[in-house]
């Protein structure tokens, strides 16, 4: 019954995908982030980054899209299964303004007008969610459920650096992955914007 802030990557339409909502308690400091992925099935064919995929698929932290690309609309119509099975609502959708057409159409028409917010991919603004997210995680005050999958992508981010010390997220290899870490800053920069009224809304 509870509302929560996402944070959606779509990086390319041929790649991983991730959405990740958070969650939080009265009088609790920590941050719960349920994370779910997709990667179109041909990707998974000589894949380069040495991961199972459909192991993880088995868990259900993923799931395997056949074909070449992930539509991104399928993102919209599971945050509205969680609605159904949870009675879980967005209050505030962030999102990479790139490939997500497909995701804000099916949002719109699922949820209304006033939720999805497109939050720019750049230094000024991914800087002090990915500097929160760090040190919440680093306070052990982030619940992310071991997914493994999670995990992969944070051993995978690296930073980069601006002229003002400001810092993104960038791929410390260029065959892995950072998507579920893209989501999860996306979705705490979100918060950032939405701070005071999602706090009045969890209560």
């Amino acid at each position: 019954g509870a509302f929560y802030i996402d944070g959606n990557d779509f990086a390319e339409t041929t790649d991983l995908c991730a959405s990740t909502i958070l969650l939080k308690r009265p009088n609790d400091k920590k941050t719960y982030l349920h994370t779910r992925y997709w990667i179109p099935e041909s990707k998974l064919i000589d894949s380069p980054d040495g991961v199972d995929y459909r192991q993880w698929e088995r868990g259900g932290w993923l799931t395997i899209v056949p074909g070449n690309s992930v539509d991104s609309s399928m993102v919209a119509d599971w945050h509205f299964a969680l609605l159904e099975e949870y009675d879980l609502k967005p209050f505030k959708s962030g999102f990479d303004n790139r490939f997500a057409k497909d995701f804000q159409n099916r949002y719109l028409d699922l949820f209304g007008e006033k939720i999805t917010v497109n939050i720019p991919q750049d230094f000024k603004v991914l800087n002090n969610p990915m500097r929160t997210l760090e040190a919440d995680m680093r306070d052990k005050l982030v619940n992310y459920q071991n997914n493994p999958v999670c995990y992969w992508c944070f051993c995978n981010t690296g930073i980069v650096l601006d002229k003002l010390g400001r810092i993104m997220p960038t791929k410390m290899d260029s065959t892995k992955r950072i998507d579920g870490t893209a989501s999860k800053i996306i979705a705490y920069a979100t918060l950032e914007w939405y701070r005071s009224e999602f706090m009045a809304l969890v209560g």
